[in-house]
């Protein structure tokens, strides 16, 4: 079993861009097997969001927390990517549902995706078609060109982990919404979700 955390925080535009590098992250997403193969992945084909539109960002994080009897009984490559694909997979769900759900509340947000969109088992990119939910499809901070793990190390005070032959004791996500100013949004709970 493991257990969703989540936080909140509102940072200034000024703030977020300090993390900005496309020119040193996006070049990482060619060796990506999404690099070309989903529409939430570079290249695009239209322009992204200008950032200088937004006054900031709730940033949300969502630590999946993994249990010590989990960890212990996950072995191996292939055993850690599946609970990792399951686990982290809902806490991108619910972390998307949210965003969108406040892009609806917040006129002039942007909900921003917790890494690559995952809506699709096979994106329609793929085949040469446009995506089947453009209304749903939102962009990462990663393939924007962020510096993901300055952000949450600086920003958010948490550290990012990553998994090799077990699991670590959680993973993060990073999301949230571009922010037109005003007041934010309150944040989700997913602290009673088990998964």
């Amino acid at each position: 079993m493991s257990r969703l955390e989540a936080r909140l925080r509102l940072v200034e535009m000024d703030q977020l861009m300090e993390f900005y590098f496309p020119e040193k992250f996006l070049p990482y997403c060619r060796e990506c097997p999404n690099y070309n193969a989903r529409w939430s992945c570079p290249p695009y084909d239209k322009p992204l969001p200008r950032l200088e539109e937004y006054a900031g960002a709730c940033l949300l994080s969502v630590q999946a927390v993994y249990d010590e009897e989990t960890r212990a009984q996950t072995k191996g490559a292939q055993a850690t990517e599946a609970v990792y694909r399951r686990v982290v997979g809902q806490a991108k769900r619910l972390a998307e549902e949210w965003a969108l759900a406040q892009q609806l509340r917040y006129p002039g947000s942007l909900a921003l995706a917790c890494g690559g969109c995952r809506r699709c088992s096979r994106c329609a990119r793929q085949d040469g078609l446009p995506c089947r939910f453009p209304e749903k499809l939102r962009f990462s901070l990663e393939a924007m060109g962020f510096d993901v793990a300055g952000i949450a190390e600086r920003l958010l005070e948490q550290k990012m982990l990553w998994a090799g032959e077990s699991l670590p004791a959680y993973h993060l996500l990073v999301g949230g919404l571009l922010w037109p100013g005003g007041s934010p949004p309150e944040p989700p709970c997913f602290s009673a979700v088990s998964c």
